[in-house]
C-alpha cells in the first residue's frame, strides 16, 4: 500500500471506535491509547467493539467482555455474573449502562452490581443475538437469528417476517441522521419508519441481497455492505457500487467524515479529500496482524481500532500495534488432531492456526507467529517423535522446540501442502495442490497425473500391508503400487468421488469415508456401508481401534463397526455432545477426541468398561439442556456422581448415599457448552454416563 503515510497525516489512526453501530451512539470523552500494547485480553477472537466515556468494550467470543482505559484491561467474565463468555454485541442505554449480547441465553444488563439476563420467555425474538443499536429516542434494537427484538420502558417487542423483515438472521441495524431504521439480513435491506416496514434489493438496485453492515456519509448517503458484492451506495435515488465483490463485514464513519470498510481480507478507507479508496491488507499494512475484520471503531482523537479474530489491532500517529489475549482452542471448527510424545493433542484449524492442548494450558501457532500459510490442513506425527503440520504455506516440522519449514525451494511441487505421510521406509511423502512428493534423504521423486494420479491435489495418503499406496483426492481414489496407478471413481467399488479419509483397520482392511457413505476393502472384495445402515451418508473421519472395532465419524452421528454389528450415537441420546463430528482421534490414555465442524471438540472416555460387561443401568436426567439446577432421577443407591468437561476434568464432584432423587446446583463459573454426567454405583465397579448441555 502506497498511501499510508498520506493516510496517516489525514487521520492519524485507523480502525473505527466512535461511531460503531450507528450515529446515536458516540463516546463523549477523549480516549488516550498507551505507547505500547500490554497484554490483558481474555480471548483473541473479538465480535464487536463499543465505546462510552473514557473506555473501550470488546465482546469476545469466549472470553467474556473487556474493557480498556488506555492503559488498564478488565476483564468481565461468568465469574462476574454474565450468563456466558460467548459474547456478540455490546450496546449501552441514554444512562451510559452497557447491554450485552451473547450467543444464548440472549442480553445481559447491569443493575447496580448485579447482571440481569434477558431471554426468550421475557420477550426476546432469540437467545442468540447477533447485533445491537440505540436509537435517537434511547430505544434499544437487538438483532437475532430470528428476527428483530426492541427494548423500550421496560417493554419488548419484537419484528419477524411475519411483519415484512426479508429474512431471520439481522446482521446489522443503523439509523440515518432522518430517523430512520435500516435492518441488513440475509435477503436485503428492511427500512422501518416508525410504523411500516419496507425493504430493498437487486431487484432495486442492491448489488448483493446479502447484506452485513449499514451506515451514512457526511453527505446522508446510505452505504451498505453487502458479502460478496461489495458496498452498494444509494445516493438520492441512484446507486453505484464500489468494492465489487468484496465481502464486507463492517462500515464505520470516524470523526472527519471519513469512511472506513472492514472486508473478509483487510480493510478500506474512504477518504472525502480525494474521494478515494485505499486498501489495506495484513501483507503490507496489518503487518501480519490478521485480514479478518470483524469491526472497526475510532475515538475521538482519531485512534482507530479493528476487532480482528486473532487479535486487537490499533493505529495512530505511530504507527501500528496490537493487544493479544489469552490462547486457547483457535476456532470452533477443527480439521485434524493427532498427539505428540509428552500426550499433548494438536489441533488444527483449516482457517484459524494449531493449537496445542497441554492438561488445561493453551498453545496457538497461526500466520501471525509462525506459519506462511492461513489454512491448516495435516497434523502427522512421525517415527522419530516429531510433529508435521501441513499448511497453505508448505509444510512444517517441529523439532526440538524450532519450526522448520518445507518449500517448492526443498522439492515440494507446491507450497499448498494437504498432506504429510512416512513410510514403512522412512520416506515421507507430501500431498500438494501440485501433485505427490515424496523426499527420500537427499532423494526427491514426484507424482502427477501425468504418472497416471487421479488429481493433481492429493488430501489423505495410506501404505497398506503391501507396502501399496492409497491416495484420497476430490475426484476419486488412487492406489500406486509402486509401478503404476490404478484409479477408482464413483461407483461399485466407492460411493463418491471426494474422499474424506484414509484408514487401515485392525484387520488389514482399508476404509474409505465419502459423501455418500464409506467403503471397506479387505483386499479381494469392497463393501458400501450407507444409510440405513450407518446413521448419515456424510462421513468425514474414520478411526480404527486394536481390537477391531471401526468408529466412523458423520454430519449426524457416531457409528461404531464391530464384526460386522453397527452401533450408533447420537446427541438426543445422551450419548454424544455433537452429531456432526469432523475427525476422530484416540490418545494414548484411551480417551477419544472428537471435533466438530462448529462447536468445538469434546472428549469420549471408551476406558470404562463396555455395558455388556460391566455397566450400571440407566439413570434419567432433566432438564436438558439446563441452566441452573439439574436433577437426576437414579435406579438405586449410588456411590458418588461427578460432572466432567470436554477436556475431562472434573468440574463437580458429589457424594451420595441411599438417594434415588438428587438435585444438583450448578456451579456459577461452568461455562455453556456439553459435560458428562457420570454416576457411580455402590459397588465401585458399575457407572453410567450421559450428556448434559449447559446453556
Amino acid at each position: 500500500m502506497n498511501h499510508i503515510s498520506k493516510l496517516f497525516l489525514a487521520t492519524f489512526l485507523l480502525f473505527s471506535f466512535l461511531f460503531p453501530k450507528g450515529a446515536a451512539q458516540t463516546t463523549t470523552d477523549y480516549f488516550t491509547v498507551a505507547s505500547t500494547a500490554g497484554p490483558g485480553l481474555s480471548d483473541i477472537r473479538i465480535m464487536d467493539l463499543a465505546g462510552f466515556g473514557p473506555k473501550l468494550w470488546l465482546a469476545t467470543d469466549g472470553g467474556g467482555v473487556n474493557t480498556f482505559d488506555g492503559a488498564n484491561w478488565e476483564v468481565i467474565t461468568q465469574e462476574d455474573g454474565l450468563p456466558t463468555d460467548r459474547t456478540t454485541t455490546i450496546v449501552f442505554d441514554q444512562q451510559g449502562t452497557p447491554w450485552v449480547g451473547t450467543r444464548g441465553p440472549g442480553v445481559a444488563t447491569l443493575e447496580g452490581d448485579q447482571w440481569k439476563v434477558f431471554r426468550k420467555a421475557d420477550g426476546l425474538s432469540d437467545g442468540w443475538i447477533s447485533c445491537s443499536m440505540r436509537d435517537s429516542d434511547g430505544r434499544l434494537w437487538f438483532g437475532t437469528r430470528r428476527g428483530i427484538s426492541v427494548y423500550d420502558s421496560g417493554t419488548w417487542s419484537t419484528f419477524t417476517m411475519e411483519d415484512g423483515i426479508l429474512a431471520e438472521y439481522i446482521s446489522d441495524i443503523f439509523q440515518d441522521a432522518d430517523g430512520m431504521i435500516w435492518v441488513a439480513t440475509s435477503g436485503g435491506v428492511n427500512k422501518y419508519d416508525g410504523n411500516t416496514w419496507s425493504s430493498l434489493t437487486t431487484d432495486d438496485g442492491l448489488i448483493n441481497n446479502n447484506v452485513q453492515a449499514i451506515n451514512q456519509d457526511k453527505n446522508g448517503d446510505l452505504w451498505f455492505g453487502t458479502w460478496g458484492g461489495g458496498v452498494s451506495i444509494l445516493s438520492g435515488g441512484t446507486w453505484t457500487n464500489p468494492l465489487e465483490f468484496e465481502r464486507v463485514r463492517a462500515i464505520t464513519r470516524d470523526g472527519n467524515g471519513d469512511m472506513f470498510i472492514a472486508v473478509g481480507n483487510g480493510m478500506y478507507f474512504y477518504d472525502y479529500t480525494d474521494f478515494n479508496f485505499t486498501s489495506f491488507e495484513e501483507e503490507d499494512d496489518l503487518h501480519g496482524y490478521g485480514n479478518i475484520i470483524n469491526d472497526i471503531i475510532v475515538d475521538n482523537n482519531q485512534n482507530i481500532f479493528a476487532a480482528t479474530w486473532n487479535v486487537l489491532v490499533f493505529a495512530n500517529s505511530q504507527g501500528w500495534n496490537r493487544f493479544e489475549g489469552e490462547i486457547g482452542l483457535c476456532s470452533n471448527s477443527i480439521y485434524r488432531m493427532n498427539e505428540d510424545n509428552q500426550g499433548r493433542i494438536w489441533m488444527a484449524s483449516s482457517s484459524r492456526g494449531l493449537s496445542i492442548y497441554d492438561d488445561g494450558e493453551w498453545e496457538v501457532y497461526n500466520y501471525i507467529n509462525t506459519f506462511e500459510g492461513e489454512r491448516i490442513y495435516d497434523v502427522f506425527r512421525d517415527s522419530k517423535d516429531e510433529m508435521w503440520v501441513a499448511t497453505s504455506g508448505g509444510a512444517y516440522r517441529y523439532m526440538e522446540g524450532q519450526w522448520q519449514r518445507l518449500t517448492t525451494d526443498d522439492g515440494l511441487l507446491h507450497n499448498v501442502t494437504y498432506s504429510i505421510y512416512e513410510d514403512s521406509k522412512g520416506r515421507y511423502w507430501f500431498g500438494t495442490f501440485g501433485g505427490l512428493t515424496v523426499i527420500d534423504g537427499n532423494d526427491i521423486m514426484t507424482l502427477t497425473p501425468d504418472d497416471g494420479l487421479i488429481d493433481n491435489s492429493v488430501y489423505h495418503i495410506l501404505e497398506d500391508a503391501n507396502g501399496h499406496f492409497w491416495f484420497g483426492t476430490n475426484s476419486g481414489l488412487s492406489l500406486y503400487d509402486g509401478a503404476g496407478f490404478t484409479n477408482f471413481t464413483q461407483g461399485s467399488e466407492i460411493p463418491a468421488n471426494q474422499i474424506n479419509d484414509l484408514q487401515m483397520d485392525a484387520n488389514q482392511d482399508i476404509w474409505i469415508a465419502t459423501n455418500s457413505g464409506v467403503s471397506k476393502y479387505d483386499g479381494s472384495q469392497w463393501q458400501i456401508l450407507q444409510m440405513p445402515e450407518i446413521s448419515n451418508n456424510s462421513v468425514y473421519t474414520i478411526m480404527p481401534e486394536e481390537n477391531g472395532s471401526v468408529w466412523i465419524g458423520t454430519f449426524n452421528g457416531i457409528n461404531r463397526y464391530q464384526d460386522g454389528v453397527i452401533t450408533k450415537y447420537f446427541s438426543n441420546d445422551g450419548t454424544l455432545y455433537h452429531n456432526s463430528v469432523q475427525t476422530l482421534f484416540k490418545a494414548s490414555d484411551g480417551q477419544v477426541w472428537a471435533a466438530t465442524f462448529s462447536d468445538g471438540v469434546f472428549v469420549m472416555d471408551f476406558t470404562t468398561p463396555t455395558r455388556d460387561q460391566h455397566w450400571g443401568p440407566e439413570f434419567q436426567i432433566y432438564p436438558n439442556p439446563v441452566v441452573q439446577e439439574l436433577h437426576l432421577s437414579l435406579p438405586g443407591p449410588v456411590h458418588g456422581i461427578r460432572i466432567i468437561d470436554v477436556t475431562g476434568l472434573n468440574v463437580l464432584e458429589k457424594l451420595v448415599e441411599d438417594q434415588q432423587s438428587i438435585d444438583i446446583k450448578l456451579p456459577n463459573y461452568l461455562s455453556p457448552g456439553i459435560y458428562t454426567v457420570v454416576v457411580k454405583y455402590e459397588s465401585g465397579h458399575l457407572a453410567s454416563s450421559r450428556f448434559i448441555k449447559v446453556d
